[in-house]
């Protein structure tokens, strides 16, 4: 029991029993989602039939009911960033998926600058909502992830990169691009000029994503 105390005391060993445990419920996910077929892979076909409308010029709003059903509702930017995962066998792209969401959703968690041990205790807090979402292999943890990456970035006064991964959440998802309003309410106040060159960033991303 002491070898296991020690064991454990051990932060490394930590890191090393979360990264497995995660990695574990994306492999889990990946085959009950590969054996359920239809309708629990339904999102990740939307997703994947997304980026050949937008390779083959198809229309990405209308209905595709040959393929799957319900609508995609993401900026055209989210089809084109999907390429890597929809030009691979759909089995493979749905593994490559899960692990991609699971890699970068731990990254962003361990880079945080937590209080000891707090960091464990948010790894189990988290981990029912990433399994649900894993599970339906959303881009919520992908939101996410980048959310805390735009923190992240704004504790180095990284300011270009905050406002490219604010153009990118919001490429995603609209509602990501809110996590931005961190530089005026943040502790180490950006500077004005650094506040400009975010917006501006955030501004030319956009339209670049438009011309798309």
């Amino acid at each position: 029991m002491n070898k296991l105390k020690l064991w454990w005391s051990n932060d490394n060993h930590k890191l090393a029993t979360f990264g497995g445990i995660y990695s574990l419920l994306a492999i889990v996910n990946w085959l009950q989602i590969t054996r359920l077929g239809n309708q629990v892979s339904n999102n990740f076909r939307i997703f994947s039939h997304a980026f050949w409308h937008l390779y083959n010029g198809q229309p990405l709003y209308i209905e595709y009911p040959a393929e799957h059903f319900d609508y995609f509702f993401y900026h055209p930017l989210f089809a084109f960033l999907f390429a890597p995962f929809a030009v691979v066998p759909e089995q493979v792209g749905i593994f490559l998926w899960l692990i991609f969401l699971t890699a970068l959703f731990f990254k962003a968690s361990i880079d945080m600058p937590f209080r000891q041990g707090f960091l464990w205790v948010f790894l189990v807090l988290v981990i029912f909502e990433f399994t649900k979402n894993l599970r339906h292999v959303q881009p919520n943890i992908l939101n996410c992830a980048l959310m805390l990456f735009v923190f992240l970035s704004l504790e180095k006064k990284q300011y270009a990169l905050v406002g490219f991964l604010c153009a990118l959440l919001f490429c995603i998802k609209g509602y990501g691009v809110i996590v931005g309003a961190l530089c005026f309410f943040y502790p180490k106040r950006t500077e004005k000029k650094h506040r400009r060159r975010l917006f501006s960033t955030i501004l030319d991303k956009k339209n670049k994503a438009h011309r798309l």
